[in-house]
């Protein structure tokens, strides 16, 4: 059952396929589109050069970084690609050159995707999306000049488990108590004991400066992404082309801080296959709650993007000829469409090329989940 044209959920596309970089991207499309796909999620340049893409050296030459537009048809830029911005893109980072490189090339690959005439692009926020202000300007000043393409920021769905503070205090009271237990054994110890244990308590002092420090500047306190979504989507204005694109966790948050995505413009899920359990026969299997995740996302019209390489090898069930035909059936005419064709197929079975496909048992999953 093809996910575009499901019939509990209208006929919106909800499965897409993230694939790497490839300069032929009718031939990369083609294989995920065989495999039963409706979209696929690419690059829109080369990742290997965190350049922007204008701007080279004089007198060098460099092979292509993007795409020949003219591979693909219009209709096929704009319903089966969505584009997606280069990772190593940090507009807010302490290096000024890279900062501002980082800016003309989020705005170029931008500029590039509304004249490929894409619907939708995924755009990777900094790592810390909650103070990145020059990124949510550039947001904002890209989507002053869009008209039909909207931009997905990804963002994950749970907060990162953090490196508390708390255990780092915890590891210094038992520091502390281990030193007040060695002094009280050895009130009447040498000089070189003394001198040891003033040494390790200056070390104790300093770490916990560095921790108070990183609780100030709030290193080790995770942000909720709810949080940074909240502040990006008011500095943008609330446009209605900025969406959230949520990168689902192995451990899901409760169910309430889940469903409070669905008041807003939440526009695909990213689903890594690292998530996916293996069944007694070998096949992917989600877990009760990431199926109720999903189903939620397709009765809510949220579309689902699988990311990641196979995890299961799942060998394809194998071909079965096709039965001779009965010897009482009527021949075709020689003017009929296998005639045109040359004659019958014989013992040529008609193969799908997307049942071997390394993501096929996930995109069969998806499809009756």
């Amino acid at each position: 059952m093809p996910l575009g044209k499901r019939s509990d959920c209208g006929d919106a596309r909800f499965a897409g396929v993230e694939i790497p970089f490839a300069h032929d991207v009718a031939d990369a499309m083609q294989a995920e589109l065989l495999c039963g796909f409706d979209f696929v999620v690419a690059p829109l340049v080369d990742s290997a050069h965190q350049q922007p893409a204008l701007e080279l050296p004089p007198g060098e030459t460099a092979a292509p970084r993007t795409r020949r537009e003219l591979m693909l048809s219009s209709a096929q830029w704009g319903g089966q690609i969505v584009g997606k911005t280069s990772e190593w893109i940090h507009p807010d980072s302490s290096d000024a050159d890279l900062a501002a490189r980082s800016a003309r090339a989020l705005a170029q690959e931008i500029e590039w995707a509304s004249f490929l005439g894409l619907q939708a692009v995924v755009v990777q926020p900094p790592p810390r999306l909650g103070a990145a202000v020059n990124f949510a300007r550039l947001v904002n000043r890209a989507l002053e000049g869009l008209s039909h393409m909207a931009l997905w920021v990804k963002l994950p769905l749970a907060a990162a488990a953090a490196a508390p503070a708390a255990a780092r205090r915890q590891k210094q009271e038992r520091r502390q108590r281990a030193d007040v237990e060695a002094g009280a054994s050895g009130s009447g110890g040498s000089t070189q004991q003394q001198g040891q244990q003033q040494q390790e308590h200056q070390q104790q002092q300093q770490e916990q400066g560095e921790a108070d420090q990183a609780e100030r500047e709030g290193v080790d306190e995770p942000r909720d992404p709810w949080d940074d979504w909240q502040q990006l989507f008011a500095l943008c204005e609330r446009s209605n082309l900025l969406g959230a694109a949520l990168e689902v966790p192995a451990d899901l948050p409760p169910a309430p801080l889940v469903r409070r995505w669905l008041g807003q413009p939440l526009k695909a899920l990213l689903l890594p296959t690292s998530v996916f359990g293996t069944n007694k026969r070998g096949y992917p299997v989600l877990s009760r709650a990431h199926q109720e995740l999903v189903h939620l996302a397709f009765a809510h019209g949220v579309q689902v993007i699988l990311t990641g390489d196979s995890k299961h090898r799942v060998a394809p069930a194998p071909t079965a000829p096709p039965p001779p035909p009965p010897s009482s059936a009527p021949k075709q005419p020689a003017g009929g469409a296998e005639g045109a064709g040359g004659g019958e197929p014989g013992d040529f079975p008609i193969v799908n090329p997307g049942e071997s496909h390394a993501l096929r048992p996930y995109w069969e999953y998806l499809c009756y989940v």
